[in-house]
């Protein structure tokens, strides 16, 4: 079976190989990765992924773990104002060079599912982020470049017939039916580094924050929920890993975590070799956005034994199952998030049992070896009925 991949990749693991002129951590699908490398490791299965990049001098095919990587050299800019036409092209140019069997779109929100459901080839998508209802919980304005995204969401599912679900929630919110679609309930991949790493010390009080410094992710009600632990005399501090979206929002959240005297670092995006020793050093994962589908953070730090709090919104409930394997809170509640980040800082015993929790639920869940299976057998499926 030859499979073809339509996804975000990095580049930069392979900077020098590629010749890239910076080093540029955007595009990082780890879940992607991910499953190539295991679909890979099944046999009678050739795996492409087909990927672009505006960081790289040239268009070329590199080897990551058998699968072969094709990055598609691509300008910088005018994606979605030229809806994709030529990011289309392109893709179905080198599908059209590999011929694979079957074609695998990952998200409905970007060129990759558009090209798939648009391709001659029997084809999957992975249903990841929802523009619409990220655009809906930030307000934003209907007549605006990002709300074009929704029109291709909508452009894909009208396409597609297979679907794989990341998270019952999506099932719900876009009313997917098997009447309509062929669904595959399958998980993203978590890297097989999360799994194996043998437990260290943890440093006392230490809370880590995954995810884009923007309103999104609501790092603002950690921020609020710190300053109500230093009023109750409890310590604790907070590194934010994740892209810095400069404007408005981050200015504010600078200058109230300025104000209130916090202790709330900003490192930026960090790599995946960077952000596994964070993991195993924090005292707890805080998840606190304000809508997500799935978020995959959640899975790594359950893999690595680390307790999660997180907002009760989007398709989190289903991952971080309250008092198993994680504690939740609602949206926006500083009080009730500081409430579970003190009760969690103050019992080893609670953190203890809601790592264990949450590491059962990561393997029998999240394992590349698992999710590739499951996916494999999505694929057969498809191109037996063909």
């Amino acid at each position: 079976m030859k499979v073809a991949i339509l996804s975000p990749y990095p580049t930069f693991p392979f900077a020098q190989q590629l010749g890239c002129q910076k080093v540029s951590y955007g595009n990082n699908a780890t879940w992607t990765v991910s499953l190539a490398r295991w679909l890979a490791k099944i046999p009678d299965t050739e795996v492409h992924v087909v990927t672009e990049s505006d960081d790289i001098p040239c268009s070329k095919n590199v080897l990551d773990g058998g699968a072969t990587i094709h990055f598609i050299k691509v300008p910088a800019r005018f994606k979605t104002l030229t809806f994709w036409q030529f990011d289309r092209l392109r893709l179905h140019r080198v599908l059209d060079e590999i011929r694979p069997d079957i074609v695998h779109g990952q998200g409905i929100e970007s060129q990759y599912g558009y090209a798939a459901v648009t391709a001659r080839y029997p084809c999957i998508l992975t249903i990841h982020g929802l523009s619409k209802l990220s655009n809906r919980v930030l307000d934003i304005p209907w007549l605006s470049r990002v709300r074009l995204v929704e029109l291709f969401e909508w452009y894909c599912m009208r396409k597609a017939r297979n679907i794989i679900v990341i998270n019952p929630f999506i099932v719900d919110v876009l009313g997917l039916t098997p009447a309509r679609y062929n669904l595959f309930t399958i998980p993203n991949a978590i890297g097989e580094r999360y799994f194996d790493v043998p437990p260290e010390p943890r440093e006392e009080n230490l809370l880590l924050a995954i995810g884009y410094a923007d309103r999104l992710k609501a790092h603002d009600v950690l921020a609020k929920a710190m300053a109500l632990l230093r009023r109750r005399k409890v310590a604790c501090r907070a590194i934010i890993a994740g892209p810095l979206t400069e404007g408005e929002y981050l200015a504010s959240l600078r200058k109230y975590i300025r104000d209130e005297g916090l202790d709330i670092q900003f490192a930026g995006y960090l790599p995946p070799e960077k952000l596994l020793p964070l993991l195993l050093r924090c005292t707890a994962l805080v998840h606190p956005s304000r809508h997500d589908n799935s978020p995959v953070a959640l899975g790594e730090a359950m893999a690595t034994g680390t307790p999660v709090v997180a907002s009760r919104v989007g398709g989190i409930p289903n991952i971080v199952h309250d008092n198993e394997t994680g504690l939740l809170f609602d949206s926006e509640n500083a009080v009730q998030l500081a409430d579970k980040l003190q009760y969690l800082l103050e019992n080893k015993t609670a953190r203890h049992q809601l790592a264990e929790g949450g590491r059962e639920f990561a393997r029998k869940t999240y394992h590349p070896s698992h999710v590739a299976a499951l996916t494999r057998a999505a694929y057969q499926e498809i191109l037996s009925s063909v």
